[in-house]
């Protein structure tokens, strides 16, 4: 049985887990964060085979045998549920880093982010996130404060990236809409603020958008916390396509 605590800013997550099979993921997943051997703890997660159960501010019970596409989105809700705050966020994405340059990537499910990681492993680049991502805004610079460590390749295949610069500064954001090996590549700068908002706003909120496949429980995050989080956001945004080659080379270059 999986029973640990983990470390999510200066609170403490337990995390407990009696489906076997579901272990190793959710070890991978929160490798984001770090451990600790205090046995009390703020909030928890309590994956049982027949019902799950979140303490946040209030006590959240989902019936059943929490399926597989749900392990997902209920710990990073519940993540976000503790991190989310005047000065910190979760966002799904990924963090690159080259000569000390942050690049928060973020873009759909299966929109090429892996894809863009490896190539930029190729280019001289550090992964400094691979998945999800708590950022912090302090004096309007942007920093990775925490990153996911665990990447799914593909079906076969996955890694674990070692941390060693984690908090790099942040100075551009890629809105990656997709890697394609021959199409032509386009690196556009977003200029309406609005619209920047709108666009990370789903990265913010995507674990708490569609019911659970569980039960149907919908999971909550304050949403009102995370706009005004974004609003002030200055750093720039791009819309990114095209080859994932031409993508890192041509990203070296933003000024």
């Amino acid at each position: 049985m999986l029973k640990k605590v983990y470390l999510v800013n200066n609170k403490k997550l337990f995390v407990l887990c009696e489906i076997k099979e579901y272990e190793d993921i959710i070890k991978k997943r929160l490798l984001l964060l770090e451990e600790t051997n205090i046995n009390n703890y703020d909030y928890s997660i309590e994956i049982y085979n027949d019902k799950t159960i979140i303490k946040l501010n209030n006590i959240t019970t989902i019936n059943g045998k929490l399926l597989h596409t749900d392990i997902y989105p209920i710990l990073f809700n519940t993540i976000s549920n503790i991190v989310n705050d005047n000065n910190n966020i979760l966002i799904h994405s990924v963090v690159l880093s080259y000569k000390n340059v942050g690049y928060l990537v973020i873009g759909d499910f299966g929109s090429g982010k892996t894809t863009l990681c490896i190539e930029a492993l190729k280019n001289d680049f550090t992964i400094v996130s691979t998945d999800q991502t708590i950022i912090s805004n302090s004096n309007n610079r942007i920093n990775c404060k925490y990153g996911s460590r665990y990447m799914k390749i593909d079906k076969n295949n996955e890694k674990i990236v070692e941390h060693n610069n984690i908090n790099i500064e942040i100075k551009y954001i890629i809105n990656l809409i997709g890697c394609c090996d021959n199409g032509k590549t386009d690196i556009i700068k977003v200029q309406d603020k609005d619209i920047v908002i709108k666009t990370l706003f789903k990265y913010c909120t995507w674990h708490s958008d569609i019911p659970l496949f569980t039960d149907n429980y919908i999971l909550d995050i304050d949403r009102i916390k995370i706009k005004n989080w974004l609003q002030k956001l200055k750093i720039p945004l791009y819309n990114v396509r095209g080859n994932s080659k031409q993508i890192i080379e041509e990203i070296k270059e933003l000024k």
